[in-house]
């Protein structure tokens, strides 16, 4: 088949990378395609990007690309393909295809410096500042229950509002969010706790009662754990691929928003039916599925995933082949930080949230406290964030003690065995992330003496060896030391027992 579109048409719309309704309906996969535009687009560098685009999203589909250029005509004025056609036979026409498979012309032309240092390219662009990069696509690594989804949701909601996000600048987009195992309901009662959130740091800002910079009706629409499934293709080892209603499904919706949209997709392991192992499926899966579409629709894809339990041991945060760390712009990683990773469930825990790789960018980290909210340091004053501080203290005081160091109430000089409350809260900001002040450091180390877990023993210098102050570990706390050994063993008898029951063979 033959199809003939206006070159302005097909200009506009390739430019805003959306395919025309007509063009929408053919089956692409494994299809021969020839394109022409008219015989200038060879001293016309905007044409070429823009039939580049074309060939770009006509290839993410599957098809096999073929650019054609048409002769000038008399006088070398522009000739088309309907020109071409009142001058030539069905035959010529037919001729010239068959001749792109043989000459040069059937690959892009490689530019020279001149050209592209000629052209006006915009600078990098950010969805959000130095995390997040604009028309890319970024992969974000962590462990299960760290939170990454909440933080993807947070980010969504700023982005979606034109809201910056702890402290740096967002790009106002609408955002289309697919995640494969949350619900609805938890949907709804996350985004409560972050809406309520941002109009209170807002309200606090302004000294107002009322906020009006968070949309009403934000532009993000959410697939929530849906009943079809979240494979977006099937991809062979050799790097084939076979789409899925899913990637058609997402092209559908990329294609109604109509603008640059912001993309998140949790989790990468619900993507693709592919072996992470080998490079060829994992490079076709983020350069031709997912790049495809940022090439597309000019969006831009944040993929949620979890890195291998080895390579949280060696520091490269990321599973699988290294194509998954090569194929990619810009890599984050989000840990919890050092020393809180057996704090209860629901508790606030400080983050690290780094830039593992950065092509376009630098290698930026942000410490952060996930509550419902993000926050960044200092934790916002509640129940809970007060009772994680005096938990980080106490064991950072019995740390020290432990250690045979003595840990003293007032600053000045005690020795060189000694930790003056000024090292303790630079300890704590260095190795927990907790900013707190000393009057307030004060006030916890007076609860945790008030509970019992903590016990103050200061100087007395009337003894023949002087005895010199410090904390001591309370009555409360050793108590406690002592039932949590008898639970761990209770744990351990119920479970040796539980695996000598017969099995009734």
């Amino acid at each position: 088949r033959l199809f003939f579109l206006p070159s302005e048409k097909v200009e506009c719309k390739v430019t805003k990378s959306i395919l025309l309704p007509e063009l929408d309906l053919i089956e692409w996969v494994d299809r021969e395609v020839y394109v022409i535009f008219d015989s200038d687009i060879n001293a016309n560098v905007r044409i070429q990007a823009a039939e580049q685009r074309l060939i770009g999203m006509l290839q993410s589909r599957g098809s096999t690309l073929y650019p054609v250029r048409l002769p000038d005509g008399i006088d070398d004025e522009k000739v088309g393909a309907d020109d071409y056609l009142l001058c030539h036979s069905d035959d010529d026409l037919f001729d010239l295809l068959l001749s792109t498979l043989e000459t040069p012309e059937s690959y892009a032309h490689p530019k020279t410096l001149r050209e592209i240092m000629d052209t006006d390219y915009p600078p990098t662009q950010w969805i959000w500042d130095k995390f997040v990069l604009e028309g890319e696509v970024n992969l974000l690594y962590a462990d299960g229950g760290v939170g990454k989804s909440m933080l993807a949701l947070n980010l969504a909601i700023h982005c979606a509002s034109g809201l910056p996000f702890i402290g740096d600048r967002t790009k106002s987009t609408p955002v289309l969010i697919l995640f494969a195992e949350d619900g609805e309901a938890e949907v709804h009662r996350r985004a409560n706790a972050i809406c309520s959130s941002i109009k209170d740091q807002n309200c606090k800002q302004r000294g107002t009662t009322s906020d009006s910079s968070l949309k009403k009706n934000p532009p993000i629409y959410l697939w929530c754990n849906p009943v079809d499934g979240a494979t977006l293709a099937t991809i062979g080892d050799t790097g084939e691929i076979d789409e899925e209603s899913r990637l058609h499904n997402l092209r559908a919706e990329l294609k109604k928003i109509g603008k640059p949209t912001f993309v998140v997709l949790d989790s990468l392991i619900d993507l693709f039916n592919m072996n992470e192992i080998l490079r060829p499926p994992v490079n076709a899966a983020l350069k031709k599925v997912l790049g495809g579409l940022c090439r597309e629709f000019d969006c831009t894809i944040l993929v949620l995933a979890h890195p291998s339990k080895a390579s949280k041991s060696d520091g490269s945060h990321y599973s699988g082949s290294t194509a998954f760390n090569n194929a990619v712009r810009q890599r984050l990683t989000l840990e919890v930080v050092k020393g809180q990773e057996n704090l209860e469930m629901g508790a606030p825990k400080a983050l690290m949230l780094s830039v593992a790789k950065s092509n376009y960018g630098s290698d930026a980290r942000k410490e952060i406290w996930l509550s419902g909210c993000v926050t960044t340091p200092p934790i916002p004053e509640t129940p809970q964030s007060i009772k994680l501080q005096r938990n980080l203290i106490l064991n950072e005081v019995v740390k020290y003690l432990d250690a045979g160091k003595r840990v003293v109430k007032n600053n000045g000089n005690h020795g060189s065995n000694a930790v003056s409350p000024k090292e303790l809260l630079k300890s704590l900001k260095s190795k927990k992330a907790i900013i707190i002040d000393a009057k307030k450091l004060y006030v916890q180390l007076e609860k945790l003496e008030a509970k019992g877990l903590l016990r103050y023993i200061p100087s007395d210098k009337s003894k023949s060896v002087t005895r010199k102050a410090t904390y001591e570990k309370g009555p409360n706390y050793k108590r406690q030391s002592k039932l949590k050994r008898r639970k761990g063993k209770r744990t351990a008898s119920s479970t040796a027992s539980s695996s000598e029951v017969p099995d009734g063979r």
